[in-house]
């Protein structure tokens, strides 16, 4: 039987997991963090990810921890601009689902668990060689032998970098900020927020769960620049970070393979950076399973281009400093949020990718 090591266990890794263990091949994956991840990074899943999910029975289970995205209401500091209902599909898996990524991530686990997998944490990557045909690697300086290897170890990808692939790109100047917070148990929160605030500040609102919202913001204090008065219960983690927007030149070398962040960065508008990972995991184990390797770099390397433009064409005209262009973008909104035809429109381009 082939074997395949996955480096990596966050929502790409045990994606390609579970699709090559339901189909028969159970992969060796590793991480080096101790334990799975309390903290959570991506946020939205996108109806094409809960379908690539429901084969294995992931997409009924995040379904039913998920929260079902409401609105989507937007701001010009605190007054309301438009408000745009994403809710407006009834047919199965077609709406956009907000669940905290480490849940994500123990849902994955538990099914890759149920299919025989096992994750071993604490491990490492030191090193790795191809010959033969085969890759050679060193774990925690253990020699072991693959069929294929798969980097899933994010943006500072390890995987990455011993297989001399350069990511190529550029990164913003401006640092972002994250806050994830409880609410009070009266307020149910299942709407998606952006409040345009002066100097080409904003703050972002996602729900989490029914009383859990993410506050992102690309200032350095995304709580400082919340307009509204949110009934904080409790502060589970803030903190600050840059946006990487970069590509990797190559998404494989030889047999192996590069698979969700380690293969390419975005900004978190449009929310596409998780499921973006999760379509690259599932095409790659299709691949693996059903052949067509050959072609893995080309066609998911076109789509993540495709991806990325799309993330900074809507991060720029989101941001401009334009007054011009501004003006037009809140006048496009307030048109979209009064016309059932360009909502539904909005949201078909939104739930897509």
């Amino acid at each position: 039987m082939m074997k395949v090591l996955i480096v990596g266990a966050g929502p790409s890794g045990l994606t390609a997991a579970i699709e090559l263990a339901r189909r028969g091949i159970t992969p060796d994956i590793i991480d080096k963090k101790e334990r799975r991840s309390s903290f959570s990074r991506a946020v939205g899943i996108l109806p094409a990810t809960m379908k690539i999910l429901e084969p294995s029975g992931v997409a009924e289970e995040l379904e039913r921890q998920s929260v079902v995205v409401k609105n989507a209401k937007f701001y010009n500091d605190s007054k309301l601009l438009s408000e745009i209902s994403i809710d407006i599909f009834s047919a199965n898996f077609s709406k956009l689902y907000a669940l905290a990524q480490d849940k994500t991530e123990s849902i994955l686990s538990k099914k890759f668990e149920e299919y025989g997998g096992c994750i071993s944490y604490k491990t490492e990557l030191n090193n790795l060689n191809q010959e033969a045909n085969q890759v050679s690697v060193k774990l925690n300086n253990e020699v072991k032998k693959y069929d294929i290897l798969i980097g899933a170890d994010g943006t500072k990808s390890n995987v990455r970098s011993l297989i001399g692939v350069e990511f190529q790109g550029y990164e913003l100047e401006e640092f972002w900020s994250i806050a994830d917070v409880y609410t009070d148990t009266s307020v149910i929160n299942t709407d998606f927020r952006i409040f345009f605030k002066k100097d080409r500040k904003a703050v972002i609102i996602i729900p989490l769960e029914k009383h859990r919202l993410r506050i992102i913001s690309n200032t350095e204090d995304a709580l400082q620049e919340v307009p509204l008065d949110l009934p904080i219960k409790k502060i589970k983690r803030t903190g600050k970070f840059k946006i990487s927007v970069r590509q990797a030149e190559k998404y494989s070398v030889g047999n192996v393979y590069l698979i969700g962040d380690a293969a390419h960065s975005h900004s978190p508008v449009g929310g596409r950076g998780m499921n973006l990972g999760i379509a690259d995991a599932a095409d790659l184990a299709n691949r693996i399973i059903n052949g067509g390797l050959d072609e893995y770099h080309v066609e998911r390397y076109l789509i993540g281009k495709k991806i990325i433009n799309f993330t900074e064409r809507g991060r720029k005209i989101a941001f401009s400093q334009n007054s011009l262009k501004k003006a037009l973008f809140f006048f496009a909104l307030k048109l979209v949020g009064k016309s059932k035809l360009l909502n539904t429109l909005f949201v078909k381009r939104l739930l897509t990718f």
